[in-house]
């Protein structure tokens, strides 16, 4: 320590010399930027610890492993946790990323409206928010897609923007989650809300513009599926509500 003040070194903070792992910057461009705050506000935990942004997950799904993984590992260590069962039966793995204070755009959870309010920043937050909370699907022999999530101040706007920008409209349903208790005897805190739309016109809309953006393996191979499947009605029953 002396000579390292004697020939003007500088000195790690508490915080930086507790770092074991190399870590880079984030230097992508705006696009990833906001992809990853849209995915962080569905699916991740953020919160600050001395030099380290550290964010985390817990997933049944395979692919949202893989994914989260290949989101920050170029940028961090990434710790993934051994499979465990949960109480509902379903095999789960948790996966926490740390990363370097260039990520600190992660942390605040309202940080979204003048992303919306820009069609180019709006398309790739979509496409973030989808991966993280989406669901894409054919159901009864039709194609859907929803957004759930406990923000009904965000999919309102997003429900807004989607007709502005896309001219795509959607619909908000509301599940009053309130009246039901969860295990271990604690209410939930909130109701749960969720975007859908299955018009055939408006789900090519809206894949056509998120998908290119989209990384979430699972989801880019269900929006293949709902492709077919309005292609297949158009086939069998024509071209109706397009």
């Amino acid at each position: 320590y002396r000579k390292l003040k004697e020939y003007t070194i500088k000195l790690r903070s508490p915080s930086e010399s507790h770092i074991i792992y190399k870590r880079k910057s984030f230097d992508k461009g705006i696009y990833e930027k906001v992809y990853l705050i849209g995915f962080r506000l569905g699916d991740l935990r953020v919160r600050k610890s001395g030099e380290t942004i550290k964010t985390d997950c817990a997933s049944t799904k395979p692919a949202q492993i893989e994914l989260i993984r290949s989101l920050f590992e170029d940028y961090g260590r990434v710790w993934i946790s051994k499979p465990r069962l949960r109480e509902d039966g379903k095999i789960c793995k948790n996966i926490e990323a740390f990363l370097d204070l260039s990520f600190d755009f992660l942390l605040p959870k309202n940080n979204y409206s003048n992303i919306l309010s820009n069609k180019n920043t709006f398309i790739p937050f979509l496409a973030g928010f989808t991966d993280a909370e989406g669901h894409i699907g054919v159901h009864d022999g039709q194609a859907v897609y929803s957004l759930g999530n406990y923000n009904i101040k965000l999919l309102k706007q997003i429900k807004l923007y989607l007709l502005d920008y896309l001219n795509v409209k959607s619909y908000i349903h509301k599940s009053e989650m309130t009246k039901y208790i969860r295990k271990g005897g604690y209410p939930y805190n909130s109701d749960y809300y969720q975007l859908t739309l299955s018009k055939k016109r408006d789900l090519l809309t809206l894949f056509n513009n998120i998908e290119r953006f989209m990384k979430h393996k699972d989801k880019l191979n269900d929006i293949n599926k709902a492709r077919n499947n309005i292609q297949e009605r158009n086939e069998k029953f024509g071209y109706i509500n397009m």
